[in-house]
């Protein structure tokens, strides 16, 4: 039998095991590689993962380590702020910063959107204009930014921000 030191291992069959659930009647299998198969799996990626990692960009967060939706959540977050809560941003106007934010929500609907996070999405979209009534506030001169909100949102959809769901 060929071993991993000769450099010709050959993964053998994953073991398989009958998983059986009480609302389907029939089994459904699932399988489970064994030691060897593992251990090689483990020093492929060790060897790989450094060399992709290199290549990617800072702001890309899909199946990487230490990277989470949260950390991708959490950056978005922090691009829209750092463009709107600097005192610089206040004398431009709601379309420069509409036609600033169009292309990258929509790169980040492109890369982000699944349907399982429209809800997460539905929350980016609130900051966003939350964040928008706040410049606009600031812009103003107004004390109270929540009465704004309303009027911030009519003014994006006359603009035509785009949204991520």
């Amino acid at each position: 039998m060929p071993t991993m030191l000769e450099g010709k291992q050959i993964p053998s069959t994953a073991r398989t095991t009958a998983l059986y659930s009480e609302e389907r009647w029939q089994a459904e299998t699932a399988g489970y590689p064994n030691r060897p198969s593992r251990v090689i799996q483990m020093a492929a990626k060790l060897v790989m993962e450094p060399i992709f990692e290199a290549d990617f960009q800072e702001f890309s967060f899909g199946f990487r380590p230490k990277r989470s939706a949260k950390g991708a959540m959490d950056r978005i977050r922090e691009v829209v702020k750092e463009r709107l809560v600097p005192s610089s941003q206040r004398h431009k106007s709601l379309a420069e910063h509409v036609g600033w934010l169009n292309p990258k929500i929509q790169g980040w609907r492109n890369y982000y959107h699944t349907f399982y996070s429209q809800r997460k999405m539905a929350k980016l979209d609130w900051y966003i204009v939350l964040r928008l009534a706040k410049w606009y506030a600031k812009k103003r001169q107004r004390s109270r930014w929540q009465s704004a909100v309303q009027e911030v949102r009519y003014m994006t959809r006359q603009c035509g921000l785009k949204t991520l769901l």
